[in-house]
């Protein structure tokens, strides 16, 4: 798989799924799952599964399976190198077809190969196989040009002919290659690989490589977004009333001048799970719930072990995953330890007069 056909899939790939989403399903017990999908239609959507064992990808693209797992992960999928991604997919995925270009890429280096070194009058670069990638009009030219008289050269031209001009398969490629053994000066041609991956296995490919790194892309924002400071703002030190909103809104619907002094703090902003009920929060209420429809006799209940309660946390793991995915939190708290004064500069009023030219 050339690099030019790999950054061709990966170019179409982009247009195809431009439109897409990438949503992560579940991140729990070793166990990474993601909708690739364009928000209100199914066209070409598709989800990738990591797990420990494996990675699968089906959906409307078909599928994909390889024989790695999390330790590889998602940046595997992302990585610049089509042909080792390809190389671990399972042998059910490889899907291949009669490799016809390579086949007479195959026979022009060995032409070239053998002329190089059996005729003085060759051109150096025959012997350089990237040299002669491309040049098939060139190394017929000077074939043609040296064959009157030259029976075996004759002979090769002839061959060169019939290797373009083939169609049939991959085991009529090699019978072809093993009775003109002789004539080409090449051995063991039985051992060429005339195949190559089809088309459509390249497509998905590069669809899923291609959204993969949308989604390397994606948490690597998220990371920074949750790693950094989000500030608040008020007009002095007893003012109640802080604001979440940028500096430059904040100086902007305030009309603060430069040099004016303003309280700064750090917003601290629960993440919508954690007003969700853990796994003593569920036991208790099944507690309380069979003391209140049976008194007495639902002592003892829920007897859970140890095991069994870690057992239920990782269970709420997933639901936990869609609260933070599903819903923001909008309100904070201000961390006193955290207030600051800030003077506003000329380059904070200046942010705040664009900020208010552009609403």
């Amino acid at each position: 798989m050339s690099r030019e056909e790999q950054n061709k899939h990966l170019t179409d790939s982009a247009e195809w799924l431009k439109n897409h989403a990438y949503t992560e399903l579940v991140n729990s017990n070793g166990v990474e799952v993601w909708r690739c999908q364009q928000p209100g239609s199914i066209h070409l959507a598709f989800d990738i599964c990591i797990t420990r064992f494996g990675i699968a990808v089906f959906g409307d693209i078909g599928s994909l399976t390889f024989g790695v797992g999390a330790s590889y992960g998602m940046k595997f999928l992302a990585g610049k190198d089509g042909d080792y991604i390809y190389g671990k997919l399972e042998a059910s995925s490889k899907t291949t077809e009669f490799d016809r270009p390579g086949f007479i890429a195959r026979v022009e280096e060995a032409i070239c190969h053998w002329l190089a070194h059996s005729r003085e009058s060759a051109p150096a670069w025959f012997d350089d196989y990237c040299a002669t990638q491309g040049r098939s009009a060139e190394i017929e030219a000077w074939l043609l040009e040296h064959c009157d008289g030259d029976q075996e050269l004759s002979a090769v031209v002839v061959a060169l002919r019939e290797a373009r001009a083939f169609e049939g398969g991959s085991s009529q490629a090699h019978e072809w290659l093993t009775d003109h053994e002789e004539l080409l000066e090449v051995s063991d041609t039985w051992e060429w690989d005339l195949r190559k991956p089809t088309d459509s296995v390249l497509r998905r490919l590069a669809r899923v490589r291609h959204a993969a790194r949308m989604i390397v892309a994606q948490k690597a924002a998220a990371e920074a977004a949750a790693q950094a400071t989000e500030y608040c703002y008020a007009l002095g030190p007893a003012d109640e009333r802080w604001s979440s909103d940028s500096l430059a809104s904040y100086v902007s619907d305030h009309e603060l001048p430069m040099g004016a002094v303003i309280q700064r703090a750090v917003v601290s902003r629960s993440r919508a799970s954690s007003f969700l009920p853990d796994a003593n929060d569920v036991i208790e209420h099944m507690a309380n719930a069979a003391d209140d429809e049976n008194s007495e006799f639902a002592d003892g209940f829920p007897n859970e072990t140890k095991e069994q309660e870690a057992e239920l946390e990782r269970l709420l793991k997933p639901l936990q995953a869609w609260a933070d995915r599903t819903f923001d939190v909008s309100f904070y708290t201000v961390e006193n330890d955290s207030i600051e004064s800030y003077v506003v500069t000329a380059e904070d009023v200046a942010a705040g007069e664009a900020y208010r030219e552009a609403l």
